[in-house]
Parts: C-alpha cells; sequence; structure tokens
C-alpha cells in the first residue's frame, strides 16, 4: 500500500492512494478543502479479482462542495456494466437527491450461463426525503420467468411510498 497525503492551511490533497492486494487493486487522488464551501474533487479506480466480480472495474468521481451541491458518479465495467449519478446537497434540510442508475444489462449470475436478466434498467429517484418520486423501467426474462416488462412510478416520504403505477406486460398481457 502506499499513501501520500499533504495538508497546507486546511487545503487536503490525496496526491497517492494506491492498494494492491490479492482481492484487486484501488488508485485514488484527490483533493478538498475544508474551508468555505468545503470544495472536493476525488477519483478513485478499482479492479477486483475475486469472484463472482473477478474483472469488475470501477470508477468513482466526487466533485462539487459538502456544503453546496455534491455530485457522485459510479462507473462498473465488466461482468456488471452499470452507471449512476447522483446530485446531493448535504447540508440542506430534508437531504435533496437526484439519483439516476442506468444499465443495458444486468444478469444473475454475473459469469457463467444465465438465469435471469433486467436489460435497458432506468432507476430515478428524485426530491427530498419528505416528498419524493421514484420511477423504474427495466425489461425482464429468465429460466422459468417469460420475458416482461416492468414500469413503476412511486411517491414518497420519510413515512410512506405510494405506487402511482405498476405495470408488468408478459405473455400478451398486461397487469395494471
Amino acid at each position: 500500500m502506499l499513501l501520500k497525503v499533504s495538508s497546507i492551511d486546511g487545503n487536503m490533497k490525496l496526491d497517492t492512494l494506491d492498494i494492491d492486494a490479492n482481492q484487486g487493486t484501488v488508485k485514488a487522488s484527490g483533493t478538498a478543502q475544508l474551508a468555505n464551501n468545503w470544495p472536493v474533487d476525488i477519483t478513485l479506480n478499482s479492479t477486483l479479482n475475486i469472484d463472482p466480480l473477478k474483472g469488475e472495474k470501477i470508477k468513482l468521481k466526487v466533485g462539487g462542495a459538502l456544503r453546496e451541491q455534491l455530485e457522485v458518479g459510479v462507473n462498473l465495467s465488466g461482468p456488471m456494466d452499470v452507471a449512476l449519478r447522483a446530485q446531493t446537497r448535504l447540508a440542506e434540510a430534508g437531504l435533496p437527491l437526484n439519483l439516476e442508475v442506468v444499465s443495458q444489462r444486468i444478469a444473475w449470475p454475473f459469469t457463467g450461463n444465465t438465469q435471469f436478466q433486467a436489460d435497458d434498467l432506468k432507476l430515478k429517484l428524485s426530491g427530498k426525503m419528505t416528498d419524493y418520486t421514484l420511477s423504474m423501467r427495466t425489461a425482464v426474462k429468465g429460466q422459468d420467468i417469460p420475458p416482461a416488462t416492468i414500469t413503476l412510478d412511486a411517491k414518497g416520504n420519510e413515512r410512506q411510498i405510494n405506487l402511482d403505477k405498476l405495470t408488468v406486460a408478459a405473455l400478451e398481457g398486461k397487469l395494471n
């Protein structure tokens, strides 16, 4: 492991984080300022070397400011390809959040014969904990599961979630 960090007058710098282990590798660098709006800019890259995700590459990017808007991006590539984007305001009441998860294909198991598969997955969550909306769209198929499309729209708060729409279309029929 190699770790090199410096700090001058509240300006933190992660020059190098380099981990090389049997389970995988991690490399990270970035900056953070412990003043004003606490701006951050951090990048982490990792490759996993453990089953079932052997060869999975992870890229994490955090930017923005902790006291204003924080942006997070995660890209997974390898046995599972997924992109996650999020924006939040950690210092604001209700914790506003916009989250989007997108994948062309997620399969189980990650390697070998596919037993379950979700295609064109799009998941969105936006709002605050006291008032949020959720939507999901995907097409699924698998062993002993007929091909189907699933659509979900919901609204909620910290106490409950209300399904506005849940549609499953399969076998030339539709369930609402």
